[in-house]
């Protein structure tokens, strides 16, 4: 009786700890899928895509798109069937004194019934006759109110749909001219273009973007963040094979080592300014050069560590690179690696026309 005691406790304590071990693989395997999505997220920086948007095709007028007026021939229907309904339990009732009427006279064969159930037959008759006078005039008054009702609603509906048409039209004509605007350069819509390019970034993680520009060349500042946007480990999953169908394969989370951090920062960032470019690019037609330089705000104190130049020929090569880095090379961008590998502090070079900057400069500033 002892050992079955013991037994049972033993059996006890081995479910327990099966128990915590799979919780514990199943928490693992929770922590382990953040930091793939995360690493997953900072490798898509590095697939640029570059398609410039097709503005002439923006120009096209677009035309109106009328919708169909209801049908309301159902009203008629309706105002028929709603009168019908009216002189239906008329009917029935003359019809029933009616039959009535004959009845006595086949059953009581009385000369005074006969002439009392004769008289009260035609007097069903009548009515009946009457009433269906009354149905066909009402019919036809019914009938009439609801051709009126249907010419009303198929005024107003033709009053909204020509509402709707102006609306549209005038709308088509401010877009297309807001549109000719951008694209003879107006500054105030770059700048609303330019703010609409940064906000749709998809970043996994906080950007501070600036961007100057004047008629000879813009200029986009990034302040980047720092290396803590690199996970400090990677996650190495185990064989699923040895392991059965409801049993989660356990994981394993190795620490990086700084060479691997820094090398994935400098990639992550030099992929972001590639990527910005690309989408500034895309999205300016007038854009002709871009001066393009990287930040850190060290001690609230901006310090750059890479810059490049980039005009639209350039734009177009180096969206079949593989990488930032890669891409650094054919842009030939100036940056410094330290000891530890990673971007160290550089003094910028600017081009020459933002030395002596004109007065229609504009420049925008945005987070995302």
């Amino acid at each position: 009786m002892m050992v079955k005691r013991e037994d049972n406790i033993v059996q006890a304590q081995a479910q327990r700890r099966e128990d915590y071990e799979k919780e514990r693989a199943k928490r693992q395997q929770r922590e382990s899928a953040k930091r793939e999505e995360a690493e997953q997220a900072l490798a898509e920086l590095s697939i640029f895509e570059y398609q410039e948007v097709d503005y002439n095709e923006q120009l096209i007028e677009r035309k109106f798109i009328e919708p169909e007026i209801p049908d309301f021939k159902y009203l008629l229907d309706e105002a028929q069937d709603e009168v019908t309904k009216q002189y239906k339990n008329t009917f029935l009732i003359e019809g029933a004194l009616g039959v009535l009427s004959v009845l006595v006279c086949l059953i009581f064969w009385n000369s005074l019934i006969v002439l009392v159930g004769l008289t009260g037959a035609i007097a069903c008759a009548i009515a009946i006759n009457r009433d269906m006078k009354n149905k066909e005039l009402d019919c036809q008054e019914a009938l009439k109110a609801a051709a009126t009702d249907i010419e009303e609603k198929v005024r107003l509906a033709q009053e909204k749909i020509d509402d709707e048409r102006n609306t549209f039209d005038e709308a088509e004509i401010q877009r297309i001219s807001k549109l000719q605007m951008f694209l003879s350069g107006d500054m105030d819509l770059w700048q609303e273009c330019v703010e609409n390019v940064f906000r749709q970034l998809k970043l996994p993680f906080g950007l501070e973007s600036r961007m100057f520009y004047q008629k000879q060349q813009s200029l986009v500042s990034l302040l980047l963040p720092d290396r803590s946007i690199i996970p400090v480990d990677k996650v190495i999953q185990s064989n699923q094979e040895t392991m059965d169908a409801e049993e989660t394969a356990p994981v394993e989370i190795v620490g990086k080592s700084p060479a691997e951090i820094n090398q994935q920062y400098n990639e992550a960032m030099a992929a972001t300014a590639v990527a910005v470019a690309l989408k500034l690019y895309s999205a300016l037609p007038g854009l002709d050069s871009l001066y393009v330089c990287g930040a850190m705000s060290s001690s609230e104190e901006e310090k750059d560590i890479f810059t490049f130049e980039i005009t639209r020929q350039l734009a177009m090569d180096i969206a079949k690179c593989h990488g930032g880095l890669e891409a650094f090379k054919l842009l030939q961008a100036t940056y410094l690696l330290g000891a530890d590998g990673i971007f160290s502090p550089i003094e910028p070079v600017y081009p020459e026309c933002w030395n002596n900057v004109t007065s229609d400069v504009k420049s925008v500033k945005v987070s995302c």
